[in-house]
């Protein structure tokens, strides 16, 4: 139920966030890079980061997800995207970007802790 609510909210929010991003003019030009072919507005995915955030909220106080562990994905996704919502006004740089992903997925694993395995698929290769 959770899932399709937070899929419901994206749905409704993502168009008046494009229309947000053009009225601020805030337009993607494809590159060689961009999976778009025509020049798309900015400022989309900030309707799947507050659907997110939300969902994420809900766990929490329906205690479905620790605390702990909520405050933890709350902040650090909430970083990533207001850093993402600044690139899409202020065009930061790819460096300033990657360093500042990496901080909070480092603050993540500060917070949650590390895992006791990390096995990246390759449990069967190994014989287990």
């Amino acid at each position: 139920m959770l899932i399709a609510a937070a899929g419901t909210a994206s749905y409704l929010l993502i168009r008046p966030m494009m229309a947000y991003g053009n009225r601020f003019h805030l337009i993607d030009t494809p590159n060689d890079r961009s999976s778009h072919t025509q020049p798309m507005p900015r400022g989309g995915g900030a309707a799947i980061v507050v659907a997110s955030l939300l969902a994420l909220a809900a766990c929490a106080i329906t205690a479905r997800l620790d605390g702990n562990i909520a405050s933890a994905l709350f902040t650090s996704g909430g970083v990533v995207a207001v850093l993402g919502f600044w690139d899409d006004h202020h065009s930061l740089s790819p460096l300033l970007r990657l360093a500042a992903q990496i901080s909070a997925a480092v603050v993540l694993v500060l917070f949650i802790g590390v895992p006791a395995a990390l096995d990246f698929g390759l449990a069967a290769f190994r014989g287990s």
